[in-house]
């Protein structure tokens, strides 16, 4: 966990931002040289709700169980006042959108 923190640090980001860009980049690798590259659109959801299958919710709890707890918000990953966007036909857009 500290060295989630740490990472997260040094790039400028929120841990839970480090875990998204982590996430990302992961599926831009596969798309760009593994094996989502020669697949479908179908071949490549198929794949991933295959890993998705294998995954383990329970140590996963765990993991974000060591998480601090204090609710407190980091300087810097407050949510702006207008964090809800403007509302459109189809619903709540982000700012920015």
């Amino acid at each position: 966990m500290e060295d989630l923190r740490t990472a997260a640090d040094s790039d400028g980001v929120s841990m839970n931002g480090c875990i998204v860009q982590a996430v990302a980049e992961k599926i831009a690798a596969l798309w760009a040289h593994g094996p989502l590259r020669t697949l479908s659109e179908a071949e490549q959801s198929a794949y991933l709700q295959s890993r998705a299958a294998q995954a383990r919710p329970s140590q996963m709890a765990a993991i974000l169980a060591k998480a601090g707890t204090t609710g407190a918000v980091r300087p810097g990953d407050e949510l702006p006042e207008d964090w809800l966007g403007e509302t459109s036909d189809r619903g709540t857009v982000a700012p920015g959108a």
